[in-house]
């Protein structure tokens, strides 16, 4: 484990590879049983496809579709029944008005879905649109890490670098499309801020449990807090739940592990949890031009 947690120290990394302005090395999880076609904690709470693609679908497939979205599958042999009488009886293809209606009230009940997640995430909507350039960013690795397949696998994702080199912004990215594309909710919390809430007795309950039950926690700008001592513990469950519940979490930070290992009031505790953390994340080590920088 010692020598995961060299690799993914924050380095100068040699940037020839990539015309792109940040070059991202990408490790892949080290736990030997982890694959992508694992089925995490996000496919079995979200059972029904969010944006299903229905081009070139019939309007009975496009039909079907809705029912599962409704939750009305053991009633669709009844209900096409019924609406192949009703087209029968009217000489019109019902069928063809009840797939555009449904499909119009799913997209009332996806937008303000999407709305409600937005709310909770809290990620403003300026920051989850904002304009983010993936040419700009290369990632060295034949994985598609914006269609979710590792969060959806229960992977969890550490992405270590120098200021201003799109770290957070990325999560966010993934933040945007977890919610837009397959309605997970999302939780963004600064770390110094979680735990000033994990401190405060009137707050701590709450902020654990929001924490704990987001679909994907991002945990941002770790390794900057006055706030770990006594709370290795706390940071322990979080992570712990999370893992066993198959829901993942984001880390960003400009430190490496080990300078911000020893901040812990029980680094072997703590060296313990983030090294189970880090055999079931991707790794993402961010080296290249700050964008804020010409």
């Amino acid at each position: 484990m010692e020598d995961n947690f060299n690799q993914i120290d924050v380095t100068e990394k040699d940037t020839s590879k990539s015309s792109a302005r940040v070059y991202v090395n990408v490790l892949e999880p080290a736990d030997p049983n982890f694959n992508l076609e694992n089925k995490g904690g996000l496919i079995t709470k979200h059972r029904l496809t969010f944006n299903p693609a229905t081009t070139g679908m019939s309007y009975k497939e496009r039909l079907s579709l809705t029912y599962e979205a409704f939750g009305w599958v053991c009633y669709a042999d009844s209900i096409s029944d019924y609406i192949n009488v009703l087209s029968e009886n009217n000489n019109k293809d019902i069928q063809a008005e009840v797939t555009e209606l449904l499909e119009h009230v799913l997209m009332l009940r996806r937008n303000a879905k999407i709305e409600r997640l937005i709310a909770r995430s809290s990620i403003s909507k300026a920051e989850l649109y904002a304009p983010y350039d993936s040419s700009k960013i290369n990632f060295a690795t034949n994985i598609d890490l914006w269609s979710l397949s590792w969060a959806e696998a229960g992977a969890n994702m550490f992405i270590s670098g120098s200021g201003g080199t799109g770290k957070t912004s990325t999560a966010v990215q993934f933040a945007r499309r977890a919610i837009t594309e397959k309605g997970y909710s999302v939780y963004r919390v600064c770390s110094t801020d979680l735990f000033k809430a994990l401190r405060d007795l009137s707050r701590c309950e709450k902020a654990f449990r929001r924490a704990s039950e987001a679909d994907i926690l991002i945990l941002d700008d770790v390794g900057f807090e006055d706030h770990y001592q006594g709370k290795t513990d706390d940071l322990h469950k979080l992570l712990d739940y999370r893992m066993r519940t198959g829901f993942p979490t984001v880390i960003t930070t400009q430190k490496g592990i080990k300078a911000w290992i020893k901040m812990f009031d029980d680094p072997d505790l703590f060296k313990s949890t983030i090294g189970k953390f880090l055999d079931k994340s991707y790794i993402l080590d961010f080296s290249g031009t700050p964008f804020y920088k010409r």
